[in-house]
């Protein structure tokens, strides 16, 4: 039996067909229109016979009608089947950045039925083969079709009792910052830059030396009175409600950056979709605390 084309460049001829022009199919797949020529080009050589016309736009050739029609049935076959079993089992994992999985989502309760949080390190993406579904921090490359804004970041700086203490009152003025210890949760420095344009109401000269990879690394330095974190306060209000950890200043302004609800669902009108966005809605304001 001969060995049959990728199926995914069936299906990119397949929805290049249907919607007539590779700049729509590159749009709708998420890719650039040269990898969808270039996937057309490699089924046309494997095929050994041109399905477009590529003269005064795009046209099918004879061939290319007659593939695309089976195409559209077959693709259409195995929609109805993965629609059935998704029926069955109607459970979303839900992919997540650790930061929000482990400091907020999974301590949620009264969680949709059926969704599962899991938390990766890298974010998801539109080619993803483990997840059709996630919560990103930032848009990234994803088409805003498929992708609703949940949640915009705030940033406080937070600080322990003692480190509060011994700096005299936490942050008070421009002039007292070469005191004081700023933890960086990011390589250049941007959160404590956003925050500190927000508050002295103009860009701020900073030095990032030692910054950390994570948020979860500068809350823990900061546990230990090695300095200020910068944070949202969804993300440490654990520790803010615990008390080991305050506010260093009490002036909380949004980064400008938010967390996206994304999803390459077949049906962009799942309720499964809907659900999950109103709850999240329904408790991210009223979890961080001003």
């Amino acid at each position: 039996m001969a060995r049959l084309p990728h199926l995914k460049a069936l299906h990119v001829f397949q929805l290049t067909a249907e919607l007539g022009s590779m700049s729509r199919a590159a749009e709708q797949l998420s890719v650039s229109q040269s990898s969808v020529s270039r996937f057309i080009a490699i089924l046309e050589d494997e095929l050994g016979t041109a399905l477009f016309v590529r003269r005064d736009g795009l046209s099918l050739t004879p061939a290319g009608h007659q593939l695309a029609a089976q195409l559209t049935e077959a693709f259409g076959l195995i929609e109805r089947g993965v629609r059935q079993i998704r029926q069955r089992d109607p459970g979303l994992r839900v992919k997540v950045p650790p930061s929000l999985g482990l400091r907020w989502l999974l301590r949620q309760t009264a969680v949709p039925p059926g969704v599962r949080f899991v938390p990766r390190w890298h974010s998801i993406s539109p080619q993803d083969e483990g997840f059709d579904i996630g919560i990103r921090y930032g848009l990234g490359d994803w088409p805003r079709e498929r992708a609703v804004p949940v949640y915009g970041e705030r940033l406080v700086p937070v600080c322990t009792p003692a480190y509060f203490q011994a700096s005299g009152g936490g942050i008070r003025s421009l002039a007292q910052l070469p005191s004081l210890t700023l933890i960086h949760s990011d390589e250049d420095g941007q959160d404590w830059q956003r925050w500190l344009t927000a508050w002295a109401g103009q860009p701020v000269a900073l030095s990032v030396d030692g910054a950390l990879d994570t948020l979860d690394a500068a809350v823990q330095m900061a546990l230990m009175d090695w300095g200020i974190a910068i944070a949202d306060p969804l993300l440490v209000a654990a520790e803010l409600s615990a008390g080991t950890l305050v506010l260093a200043h009490p002036d909380c302004y949004p980064s400008g950056e938010h967390y996206y609800l994304v999803h390459r669902l077949p049906d962009a009108g799942d309720p499964r979709v809907a659900a999950l966005r109103d709850w999240l809605r329904e408790r991210l304001p009223a979890q961080a605390p001003a």
